[in-house]
């Protein structure tokens, strides 16, 4: 994705209530959050300073990376730029998830 897309993906995003990873009673986020969870602690960063750089609580990203509260498509993306990962494979971890 160019840095366009992801603009224009943030610009439609803002002006309604943000997409889910994932609807209904699915738990593939959960997959999602330890990807992200053991990323941060692999980059030994705090969740205070990840919270903070990509604009969210402390409390929000502790609900996230627990699997209580699944992340939002946006989230996804700023996580995976905070952590130097690449959206397409937190992603694939949710196609995968589907099969």
């Amino acid at each position: 994705m160019s840095t366009g897309d992801t603009a224009q993906f943030e610009s439609v995003q803002t002006n309604r209530k943000p997409l889910r990873v994932c609807e209904g009673n699915c738990r593939c986020y959960k997959a999602v959050a330890a990807v992200v969870s053991a990323s941060r602690r692999d980059a030994d960063l705090g969740q205070q300073a990840v919270a903070d750089s990509i604009g969210m609580s402390r409390n929000t990203l502790v609900r996230i990376e627990s699997g209580q509260l699944p992340m939002t498509i946006p989230e996804l993306m700023a996580f995976a730029k905070a952590l130097k990962l690449s959206p397409t494979v937190l992603m694939d971890l949710i196609v995968r998830w589907h099969r």
